[in-house]
């Protein structure tokens, strides 16, 4: 098993070549099954933009959870997901503890989320 994760570049996905996409693919797969996690590069998203959009993460959960309560959502849901609403292990049939983090999801407009 893998110690660290992975970075795979996204360059040769964007060029739109079908076997360069199918490295990537293979490369996201292997990821997943041995770590999974992967970080990407070669994504294209500004430097700049990434900053911003940390940047105001860190505000929007440093609010109160009553603030943050009116984005609140169900699983699946788009939207602010406060701790213990979620237990990830059950999606391997293990029961677990509720987990511990929050989170927020988002999504294209009007796309609905798979699973």
């Amino acid at each position: 098993m893998r110690s660290s994760v992975p970075v795979i570049d996204l360059t040769p996905w964007l060029s739109g070549d079908e076997t360069a996409r199918a490295g990537v693919a293979a490369q996201v797969d292997a990821a997943l099954q041995s770590v999974g996690f992967f970080l990407i590069k070669g994504h294209g998203v500004p430097d700049e933009l990434r900053t911003r959009v940390r940047t105001q993460a860190r505000a929007f959960f440093a609010l109160p959870g009553e603030t943050k309560q009116s984005y609140a959502v169900t699983v699946g849901g788009r939207g602010w997901l406060p701790p213990g609403v979620e237990a990830n292990g059950y999606a391997e049939g293990t029961q677990t503890p509720p987990d511990l983090k929050e989170s927020f999801a988002v999504g294209t407009p009007g796309m609905p989320r798979t699973r």
